[in-house]
């Protein structure tokens, strides 16, 4: 991209620009994030399910959690059973959890 064509976009786009082209210059001082599958979200299901005290409940989501689906079906289930909130409270924080372990591993600081 020339100058030219800089000049022609929006400021919010050229801010974008200049931080990417900041970031790029800097990117060793970075740390790549967790990805999804670092974070398995099937694993943080199982876990709540038998953080649960209500046998019934437990065995419902553990029949919802089986084969293709399982993620779907598994809200669904629990939004029926009234345990949608508590699931939410629960998956946030485990993803709490990883990234303060994330952060120790890596010697970052966090609040």
């Amino acid at each position: 991209m020339d100058k030219h064509e800089m000049n022609e976009l929006p400021d919010w786009q050229l801010e974008e620009m200049e931080e990417e082209l900041e970031f790029l210059k800097h990117e060793e001082d970075y740390e790549a994030l967790p990805r999804e599958l670092d974070i398995n979200s099937y694993r943080i299901m199982e876990k709540f399910i038998f953080s649960l005290n209500d046998d019934e409940q437990v065995s419902i989501l553990q029949e919802a959690i089986q084969g293709k689906g399982a993620f779907g079906r598994f809200r669904n289930k629990a939004a029926n059973l009234g345990l949608l909130e508590k699931w939410y409270q629960f998956r946030r924080e485990c993803h709490q959890e990883i990234a303060i372990d994330w952060c120790e591993q890596k010697g970052i600081t966090y609040e």
